[in-house]
């Protein structure tokens, strides 16, 4: 797989396989927009590039759910009032936090403009270059990051460009925060040609030059102030460590001036590992690198923008391939069991015939009835039954039948109204009824009703009712009256012969 990034008019490669869990570079090396189109290593490997800082909004979300059917619906509101676009010109892509706690909803939203995106891919495309997959220039340098350093908790990474600066905050193995702005290396080299430098080593950033007099002055001035704005905003609550990428290589003392004036964000300054020491250049391809990396792990923090409308076309057809190869299979299968299929239907109508056969050979008292029965044509004699069922216009019985509960219900009203009482709440469980195995099984309704009375005299007139007056009462099966207050609740199950 091919990493891609653009600096300026640079553009950044990283040929990169994956062998095992482990990650082996092949090829390393930048080259102008101009000498791009020449470059035929690329044909036939899968191509990855990301979006800037600038052109992608990162927000955090912490919400409180009241369960955990309902989290999408309530993510995808909070999602749409994070920006103001309309929702069909944009991609959002969220990572949820694992570790909230179980009512609460933690997140961080991905978005991104589909016009930004496209003009992204027409860039790419002018230089004979097709990404089939893009990430975010945030994510590529966290991937970076903890790939080669293992790094846990909060921290920082600061990718000093050739054009553009990106500083990003990340919390938890999250991207929380990003901030870029259009200032890089290019420009303090610039500046030193422009004050009679010969190189930015040969300029002791240590004085307070002439911002006036030494343009490079100048440059470094803005370029501290836009760091100290952006490490500003990720409104730290205490030192964390900051990791240095991108042209570190070319302005060590650019480096060590920028370590100073970041001193109030910064814990430590992480060191270089085995791997950048063997290749010094390693921190300069850091975007390109971990975008690669963004998308071989395939985790829940894999970002991949390029989906809908905007995949690939070669994507289309390969998908188009496989569908035409599995129906062709499937023809295939289908017709070499045809034979198969017909044989077995075959056999089960033989199988069916001797058995309605055997049955007519048998049962002597359909002999005795109306319908005319051939033993020759049994064909004939299964389409006389079929025709004699369809016009039967009566549904077939299935058990006895069962009260309806607005009959029963009516019947207690009538009775507390007799007996000067009110219904206030009221029950109706079948807890038998019959079923396919056994269709002759009797119904088992229980019948538990609340009810209000007026006098201790309406009371007794009740319990005697259902204790020992009741004709719908089944005195065999549990019955229980009891008396809470101007309350009584009773509870009693229905006669066999009322179902």
């Amino acid at each position: 797989m091919i990493g891609i990034h653009k600096d300026g008019n640079t553009v950044f490669f990283v040929k990169l396989r994956k062998r095992k869990q482990r990650f082996m570079i092949e090829t390393l090396f930048s080259s102008s927009e101009g000498n791009v189109k020449r470059m035929a290593f690329s044909e036939g490997k899968e191509i990855v590039s990301g979006v800037d800082a600038k052109d992608v909004l990162i927000k955090a979300i912490d919400l409180t759910i009241p369960s955990k059917r309902s989290w999408k619906h309530l993510l995808n509101y909070q999602v749409e009032s994070l920006h103001f676009f309309p929702p069909n010109e944009v991609f959002s892509l969220t990572i949820l936090r694992k570790e909230a706690p179980p009512s609460r909803l933690q997140a961080t939203c991905f978005t991104t403009t589909k016009k930004h995106l496209s003009h992204l891919i027409e860039e790419w495309k002018d230089l004979e270059l097709e990404p089939s997959y893009i990430s975010t220039v945030p994510n590529a340098l966290l991937r970076y990051a903890e790939y080669y350093y293992s790094l846990e908790g909060s921290y920082c990474i600061m990718h000093l460009g050739l054009k553009q600066t990106t500083c990003v905050f990340v919390d938890r193995k999250i991207v929380e925060k990003s901030h870029s702005f259009p200032i890089g290396i290019s420009s303090l080299l610039e500046g030193a040609r422009e004050s009679g430098y010969a190189s930015l080593e040969a300029i002791d950033f240590s004085r307070e030059g002439n911002a006036v007099v030494e343009p490079v002055f100048a440059k470094m001035q803005l370029l501290t102030s836009s760091l100290h704005q952006a490490f500003s905003s990720f409104a730290l609550s205490k030192k964390v460590p900051l990791l240095l990428t991108g042209q570190t290589t070319l302005a060590p003392k650019v480096t060590k001036h920028l370590q100073k004036r970041l001193d109030t964000f910064v814990s430590d300054f992480l060191p270089e590992v085995p791997e950048e020491k063997e290749r010094p250049d390693l921190r300069k391809y850091a975007i390109s690198i971990g975008l690669i990396f963004d998308v071989l792990q395939k985790d829940e923090r894999s970002l991949e923008f390029r989906k809908n409308e905007l995949i690939p076309l070669r994507f289309v057809k390969n998908r188009f391939w496989a569908v035409a190869s599995y129906l062709f299979l499937f023809c295939a299968l289908f017709g070499g069991s045809y034979s198969n299929i017909s044989s077995y239907l075959e056999k089960k109508e033989e199988r069916i015939t001797k058995f309605v056969k055997k049955h007519l050979e048998e049962d002597q008292t359909l002999s005795s009835r109306s319908v005319s029965i051939s033993q020759n044509t049994l064909q004939g004699t299964l389409d006389h039954w079929r025709s004699t069922l369809a016009k039967e216009t009566k549904p077939l019985p299935f058990g006895k039948p069962y009260p309806k509960v607005s009959s029963v219900l009516s019947w207690i009203q009538q009775v507390l109204a007799e007996k000067n009482a009110f219904l206030h709440n009221f029950s109706f469980l079948v807890h038998e009824r019959p079923h396919k195995k056994a269709p002759s099984k009797p119904y088992s309704v229980q019948i538990e009703a609340e009810i209000q009375t007026l006098s201790q005299e309406a009371k007794e007139s009740l319990r005697t009712f259902f204790l020992t007056e009741c004709s719908r009462v089944d005195p065999e099966k549990p019955i229980s009256f009891t008396e809470e207050g101007k309350r009584c609740k009773v509870s009693f199950y229905l006669k066999g012969e009322t179902l």
